[in-house]
């Protein structure tokens, strides 16, 4: 798991926050031979998902304290981290949260919110021999508040998920680090999977499910 936790180390590109003041000082706080830019959303980039397009690859996004509204397509390898659980990526219960289809993508530091509860697909009948297809279409597919698609070597760190359905589900994406993780889902049977690799190798350490 060497390249996975690679991506903890990258250089920090930009400083991202809807407030222009609380990304002015911590980009002036910034030691290193390059600073990193300030994104204002808003005004630098329309949304976190344009911030996240125009960060150059292999370089880390620091979102400072705040709530985002975020449905996150991550096609680069890239590491999105926050100040923790005041760091908050919310979907307005539509879809999943953050979808990374890259190899080497990190997500740590933040909290997400927001998920939503719809499954992929119906079973056509359930006489027994649909326990693989049952698990694909309504797990495998369904929601999350991080999916991952091909995604190999990719990392899950110190991530709060609140969720209707999945918590974090690796598709296709071996050699996927998931750690230290809070998934607060629903009462009973009614919800999905807290940790779910599919196809996938993962190393899965501090999963908490209250």
């Amino acid at each position: 798991m060497q390249q996975a936790r690679a991506t903890l180390d990258r250089p920090v590109s930009a400083v991202v926050r809807t407030d222009p003041e609380p990304v002015a000082s911590t980009v002036e706080r910034a030691s290193g031979a390059r600073r990193p830019a300030g994104v204002v959303l808003g005004d630098d980039a329309p949304s976190l998902a344009g911030a996240v397009e125009a960060a150059p690859a292999i370089t880390t996004m620091r979102l400072l304290p705040g709530r985002y509204a975020a449905t996150l397509d991550i096609s680069k390898p890239v590491t999105l981290t926050g100040a923790g659980t005041d760091t908050v990526l919310e979907a307005g219960g539509n879809g999943s949260v953050l979808t990374a289809q890259s190899p080497d993508v990190a997500v740590t530091n933040l909290r997400i919110e927001g998920v939503g509860d719809a499954t992929a697909g119906e079973i056509a009948a359930d006489d027994g021999s649909m326990w693989d297809e049952r698990i694909r279409l309504t797990y495998g597919y369904g929601d999350a508040g991080v999916r991952l698609r091909d995604a190999n070597r990719s990392r899950v760190e110190n991530v709060t998920v609140h969720t209707p359905a999945n918590g974090i589900v690796a598709l296709d994406s071996p050699d996927t680090v998931v750690r230290d993780v809070d998934v607060h889902g629903t009462n009973g049977t009614a919800g999905f999977m807290g940790v779910l690799p599919m196809y996938s190798q993962v190393v899965v350490e501090g999963l908490r499910r209250p």
